[in-house]
């Protein structure tokens, strides 16, 4: 992925002068970009609004030249009323500090095509993944652009506000057939806690120690080989699944030479259940 990366060709820096370094730094985009910068006009927002031909030139010039060298997030918008979807991207001056520069790009809802800002910021690798996964932004050039929080086999883009759950019935939760007449019962009223499971007389769970596993430490045994100039592949393994809390599994794949760590690509887990359509 390293070839593919736009290197900086000197450290760019905000104009010292500026009063307000987010508006001569948006000077400067739309004296550069005349024709593909607009200012953003919606009541109660910020920022400026990209064409998608030139995000990657724009991005770019608020690297190496404005000083804007990190990227912070990048989220998705379905404006489904105007048949658009919007990325918001926030960026900042890790030297220079100060608030944002908000950039925002708008395609067609039914064609979500746009360049890929990996080359210009590494960091937005995942990011986009996310927005291809929830809304379905299709990033030319992206590395590796497939599901991050959804699994593979998911159908549509859940943070669409037209997707519509398994099993939809209405608009309105909960559903009619699951609260007939306002009414609901919970199978745990029907299964009390307690009344269900059966011990062997005798057996106290919180005080038992399994011997299996016990057994399981006594027998190891270490081996160690005693050689020198030894020549090795490159093996790749998995680490984990760990659990981060009750979200999904988290685990790393690695490519190892002997004992050194030479490649590592996280896989995040499951961890979207589509919550907010809940």
């Amino acid at each position: 992925m390293s070839d593919m990366i736009l290197e900086a060709p000197h450290a760019g820096a905000m104009p010292d002068s500026a009063e307000d370094p987010i508006a001569a730094a948006t000077a400067v985009l739309k004296q550069r970009f005349p024709d593909h910068i607009q200012d953003e006009t919606r009541d109660g927002y910020e920022g400026i609004v990209v064409h998608p031909d030139k995000v990657v030139q724009v991005s770019q010039a608020l690297r190496d030249e404005l000083g804007f060298n990190y990227l912070s997030s990048i989220t998705g918008v379905d404006l489904i009323e105007e048949n658009k979807l919007e990325l918001v991207y926030h960026t900042y001056s890790i030297n220079q500090g100060g608030p944002a520069l908000v950039m925002k790009v708008q395609v067609d809802r039914d064609n979500p095509v746009l360049p890929s800002l990996v080359p210009v910021w590494p960091g937005a690798e995942y990011q986009e993944r996310e927005a291809y996964d929830l809304f379905g932004f299709q990033f030319e050039g992206h590395p590796d652009l497939r599901r991050i929080l959804t699994w593979d086999g998911f159908h549509g883009h859940p943070m669409r506000k037209d997707w519509k759950e398994p099993f939809f019935e209405e608009d309105n939760k909960p559903f009619g057939s699951r609260w007939p007449g306002g009414e609901v019962s919970r199978a745990e009223e029907k299964n009390p806690f307690g009344k269900n499971v059966q011990y062997p007389a005798g057996w106290v769970p919180t005080l038992e120690e399994p011997e299996a596993e016990t057994d399981s430490y006594a027998g190891i045994t270490y081996t160690r080989e005693q050689s020198t100039g030894l020549k090795t592949d490159k093996v790749t393994i998995n680490m984990g699944p760990q659990h981060p809390s009750t979200h999904g599994v988290f685990r790393m794949a690695l490519t190892l030479d002997g004992e050194t760590i030479v490649g590592l690509k996280p896989v995040m887990g499951y961890l979207h259940r589509n919550h907010e359509k809940i």
